[in-house]
C-alpha cells in the first residue's frame, strides 16, 4: 500500500439542488473509484458551512487498487438523526442479533462496525439463495445531523478489511 494519499469526495451532482456530498476521506495515491450511478439517490440535505450534506439517502462506489488489482464495493446509507440519538439506538434493529460490536474513531466522529451475513437471491426476486457476509461501518456525523451507513461485502478476508481498508475510514469528514 501506498504512503502518498489522496483526497476522495464521494459526492453527487443535480440541476435543482447542485452538488451535495456523502463523505470525504483520504485513500492511497495508487487506488481509483468508480461509481454505482443507478445505486444514487438524494431526498435531503444540509447546508453546513459552504458544503452541503446528504442527510437522508443511498449511492454506491468500488474502491480498486491499481498494485493488486483488489475491487471493493462500498453502499452507502445516511440517516437522518436530528434528535442526536446514539449510534447503538438509531441501529437497534440491526444490532439485536449481532455478537461482537467493535467501537472506533473515524475522525472526530463516534462509530462502530459489526459483520453480518445477509441472504440473497441470486437473481433479485428469483434463484437460489445464498448466503454472503458484509462489514456495516456505522458513523455518528453529529455536526450534521445524520448517520452513515456504509456496507460492504467481504471478499477476501476480514482480517485483510480490517487491517486495510477500516484504517480509511478513521480520515472521513462528514
Amino acid at each position: 500500500m501506498s504512503s502518498d494519499y489522496k483526497d476522495l469526495f464521494i459526492e453527487t451532482e443535480n440541476l435543482v439542488f447542485g452538488r451535495v456530498s456523502f463523505l470525504h476521506m483520504k485513500i492511497p495515491f495508487n487506488w481509483r473509484v468508480h461509481p454505482i450511478p443507478h445505486r444514487t439517490d438524494v431526498e435531503t440535505w444540509i447546508d453546513k458551512g459552504d458544503i452541503k450534506w446528504v442527510t437522508s439517502g443511498y449511492t454506491g462506489f468500488i474502491l480498486v487498487d491499481e498494485d493488486t488489482g483488489y475491487t471493493q464495493p462500498f453502499y452507502i446509507n445516511v440517516r437522518r438523526n436530528t434528535g442526536g440519538k446514539d449510534l447503538r439506538e438509531i441501529l437497534y434493529r440491526d444490532l439485536r442479533n449481532i455478537d461482537s460490536i467493535h467501537e472506533f474513531k473515524a475522525g472526530d466522529f463516534n462509530a462502530l462496525y459489526y459483520v453480518k451475513t445477509k441472504r440473497r437471491r441470486r437473481y433479485i426476486l428469483f434463484g437460489s439463495i445464498y448466503e454472503e457476509e458484509v462489514i456495516r461501518i456505522a458513523i455518528d456525523c453529529r455536526d450534521t445531523y445524520r448517520v452513515l451507513v456504509i456496507e460492504a461485502p467481504i471478499k477476501i478476508g476480514l482480517k485483510h478489511f480490517l487491517n486495510n481498508i477500516l484504517p480509511l475510514f478513521k480520515s472521513i469528514k462528514c
